[in-house]
């Protein structure tokens, strides 16, 4: 299967926040970035203490794509990933 395969775009609003139920800005899932929030700061703490993944929060990890310098979006990647990446362009 072709890795485009696995990259999802949502529209704005297509998806729900999976804590407060707030509706999503527009954005991409890719292997190892499938979790989404809306980014407030009581969503931050749920999944902080989530045990399901790794939480990294807003600007505080560089993207590991070659030659990108962007911030990885905040979120709970697997737990199993050994790379993170700022966008499905940069995972490839």
């Amino acid at each position: 299967m072709p890795k485009a395969a696995h990259i999802y775009k949502f529209e704005a609003g297509a998806r729900n926040c999976p804590i407060c139920n707030e509706l999503l800005p527009a954005h991409e899932t890719w292997p190892g970035a499938r979790y989404r929030f809306c980014g407030k700061p009581e969503c931050a703490d749920v999944l902080q203490a989530s045990t399901t993944g790794i939480y990294i929060a807003a600007n505080t990890y560089k993207c590991d794509g070659p030659a990108c310098e962007n911030f990885i979006p905040s979120g709970l990647y697997g737990k199993t990933a050994r790379t993170f990446r700022a966008s499905s362009r940069a995972s490839w």
